[in-house]
């Protein structure tokens, strides 16, 4: 298949079929649905709806993940992991830190969803993971916040 908008820097093959700027307004829109429905009191407190997309997409899976392993007490770990990021130049807003051993903390950077970056199948399975992970964290799946939206217009 030959991109007729140059997408992909292949030669003119495309190496994966573009996603639609349809779907992404989906999405987003499901980011939107999600933030104003976002349970006070979760473990996680979004600072704005980019901010949820980030651990949404990270907590989905689509994440780097780095360790930082060391035999001092867990709150000197996760200052200490705090400084790693840091030093890797990561924006507190794109790297989320969890707890995950007695003497472990595990950084996550959520990958990015630039068109660029991901193409329509690995979108659409990004799509049903967040989807799972917001059913999980507020008992409504992604599809049922959007339909939930379409009831109130």
């Amino acid at each position: 298949m030959t991109c007729p908008h140059g997408y992909d820097d292949c030669g003119g093959l495309l190496k994966h079929k573009p996603r639609s700027p349809e779907q992404h307004r989906r999405f987003f829109a499901m980011m939107q649905a999600a933030h104003i429905n976002w349970r006070e009191g979760h473990e996680f407190t979004p600072r704005n709806r980019d901010h949820l997309r980030r651990w949404l997409t990270a907590k989905a899976g689509y994440a780097d993940q780095s360790h930082v392993t060391a035999p001092i007490p867990i709150g000197e770990l996760v200052i200490l992991a705090e400084m790693v990021a840091k030093a890797a130049k990561q924006d507190k807003d794109d790297v989320f830190i969890r707890i995950t051993g007695p003497h472990r903390v595990t950084i996550y950077r959520p990958h990015s969803i630039a068109f660029s970056q991901m193409g329509h199948n690995s979108f659409c399975a990004l799509n049903d993971a967040v989807s799972i992970v917001l059913a999980r964290e507020l008992g409504i799946s992604g599809d049922e916040l959007l339909e939930s939206r379409k009831e109130v217009a």
